[in-house]
């Protein structure tokens, strides 16, 4: 697997994103087969929700049909990255629920990039 695949992917998923501050995108990989991708979109992910943060995260949009058809995760690596309204890679760590579910995937790293738009890897 080459990173620098994983991240095209995850930007590529990222410029679907409507939501211009946060770009986010993600890209699923099996080995060194891809096998999805997505991107943060502006929908209310509960009707009790009461975040100022309404949208679906990438990485839930990218997993959500592996999920459904229930295709083991437990050795794929998943690539995160954040657009800048300027398209710079920014920050793009999965937060502490994200985490979570990844967690419980059993993925085996998660890929995402850092402030500066570097690469950095998480074993979870």
């Amino acid at each position: 697997m080459r990173i620098k695949t994983g991240i095209r992917a995850a930007t590529n998923a990222a410029k679907n994103s409507q939501y211009m501050d946060y770009r986010v995108g993600a890209a699923l990989f099996m080995g060194s087969r891809f096998m999805g991708h997505g991107w943060n979109w502006m929908k209310k992910t509960s009707p009790a929700s009461n975040s100022r943060f309404k949208c679906i995260h990438a990485e839930l949009h990218c997993l959500s049909p592996f999920i459904r058809k229930g295709i083991d995760l437990t050795n794929a690596h998943l690539f995160v990255v954040r657009l800048t309204p300027n398209n710079l890679l920014a920050i793009a760590k999965p937060c502490k629920y994200c985490q979570e579910f990844l967690k419980d995937l059993g993925l085996r790293a998660i890929y995402y990039t850092n402030r500066v738009g570097d690469v950095e890897v998480m074993t979870i």
